[in-house]
C-alpha cells in the first residue's frame, strides 16, 4: 500500500509530537531531581553517639565510632549484633516493646566476650568464639521477615528469662550475627517512602529494624518537650528514640528535608523517615513504660505523615528522625560538623 502525502505528513507530525512529549517528560523528571546535584551545606554537629550491642538493651554512649557497611563499631562492640528471640514462637523478635526492662540492661563486647550486667549487679559473660565454633544457625523472625543468627546457648537464654521473668511463657534465645549469614529481608528503598525523589539505595544491616544508621535532631525533641510541658506531661530525652547520632544546631524538623549527609569521614543517603512505636514510651533511665502512651500519643497529634501515599504507608505511626544508608565509611566523632544536601520540601 502506498501512503498519500497527507498521510505521510500526519505520521511525521504524530511521531514528532510523541518525541516532543517524551522529551518533555524526561526534562520534567530531570528537573524534579535537580537538587540531587546541589552543594552540601553545613547544618549542625554531632552531639551524642549511641551504640547498642544487644538490640533493645542499654546504649553505650561513646565519643567516636567507626562506620561500616552493616552499622557502627566501637572497639569490639558492633551495633545491634545480638538479638533476643523466642524459640517457642518461631524465633520471634523480643525487644523493649515487650520487655521494657531490656533498655536498662548494660551490655558491651570486650576481649572476645559479651558482658551483661543487670541494675541489681548480676553479671553474665558470653564467650563469642564458643558461639562461632558451635555454628548453631537459627532463623529470627523480624517484622515478618527472616534473618539468620548463631544461637548463643542455653545459659545466656536462662539469664534473660530470669531477668525478664519469662520462664513460664517464653523460651528465650540470644542470636549473634556474622557477615556470612543470610539476611532474608527486602531492604531496598522505595519511592513511596518520600514525597520528594531520593536516590535508590539498599541496606544490609545486622539486626536493626530497618536501616543501619539513624539520625535524631535534638531541636525536634525540644519541640516535642515544649508540647509535653504545656500539657503537664513528663519530658523525654533523645535516648527515648534510640538513634545512632544525635545532632545539635538544627531547626526543629529540619531533618525532614535531608537528602544526603556527610559527617566526619562518612557519607549517607537518607533511606526513609523513621516511624515511631511504643518503644518511645519506655523511660530509658528506669525501664518503665508510660501507661498513657506518652510521648507517642502527642507525636500522633502533629507528626503523622502528610495525607496521600505517605499517610497510606505510615498510617498512625508518627515520623520522627530519619533512617540512612552508609555510602562511604570511616570515623565519626562527637563535635564533627554535619553537612547536608536538602530536598525542596519536607519528606
Amino acid at each position: 500500500m502506498v501512503l498519500s502525502k497527507p498521510t505521510i505528513a500526519a505520521s511525521i507530525v504524530g511521531a514528532a509530537a510523541i518525541s516532543a512529549y517524551l522529551l518533555y517528560l524526561r526534562r520534567q523528571k530531570c528537573s524534579s531531581k535537580a537538587y540531587w546535584n546541589s552543594e552540601f551545606i553545613e547544618a549542625g554537629e554531632v552531639s551524642q553517639i549511641f551504640l547498642y550491642p544487644v538490640k533493645s538493651c542499654k546504649p553505650l554512649v561513646v565519643d567516636y565510632i567507626e562506620t561500616e557497611k552493616r552499622g557502627i563499631r566501637y572497639g569490639d562492640s558492633h551495633d545491634r549484633q545480638f538479638i533476643l528471640v523466642d524459640e517457642a514462637h518461631n524465633y520471634l523478635l523480643q525487644s523493649g516493646r515487650q520487655y521494657p526492662k531490656m533498655v536498662i540492661l548494660e551490655n558491651e563486647v570486650k576481649d572476645g566476650f559479651l558482658h551483661l550486667r543487670t541494675p541489681e549487679g548480676k553479671t553474665f559473660s558470653l564467650n563469642i568464639q564458643d558461639v562461632v565454633d558451635r555454628n548453631d544457625v537459627r532463623v529470627a523472625s523480624i517484622f515478618n521477615n527472616e534473618q539468620e543468627g548463631l544461637d548463643c546457648g542455653d545459659d545466656i537464654g536462662h539469664f534473660f528469662e530470669e531477668y525478664l521473668g519469662t520462664k513460664d511463657n517464653r523460651k528465650l534465645r540470644l542470636l549473634y550475627f556474622t557477615p556470612d549469614l543470610a539476611i532474608k529481608r527486602d531492604l531496598k528503598s522505595d519511592d513511596t517512602f518520600w514525597k520528594n525523589p531520593v536516590p535508590q539505595v539498599e541496606d544490609t544491616p545486622m539486626f536493626h529494624d530497618q536501616s543501619a544508621f539513624n539520625f535524631m535532631n535534638e531541636s525536634s525533641v525540644e519541640d516535642l518537650n515544649e508540647k509535653l510541658e504545656e500539657n503537664g506531661l513528663e519530658k523525654v530525652s533523645v535516648q527515648n528514640f534510640r538513634p545512632t547520632f544525635a545532632i545539635s544546631g538544627l531547626k526543629a524538623f529540619e531533618e525532614d528535608r535531608w537528602l544526603q549527609v556527610k559527617v566526619g569521614e562518612a557519607e549517607f543517603t537518607c533511606y526513609s523517615p523513621c516511624t515511631r512505636c511504643v518503644l518511645t514510651t519506655v523511660n530509658p533511665q528506669t525501664g518503665v513504660m508510660d501507661l498513657t502512651y506518652q510521648p507517642l500519643k502527642t507525636l500522633r497529634e502533629y507528626r503523622l505523615a502528610p495525607e496521600g501515599k505517605l499517610r497510606e504507608k505510615y498510617t498512625q505511626s508518627p515520623v520522627f528522625g530519619v533512617y540512612a544508608v552508609g555510602t562511604k565509611f570511616g570515623k565519626v566523632k562527637v563535635g564533627d560538623k554535619v553537612l547536608v544536601k536538602y530536598k525542596p520540601t519536607p519528606l
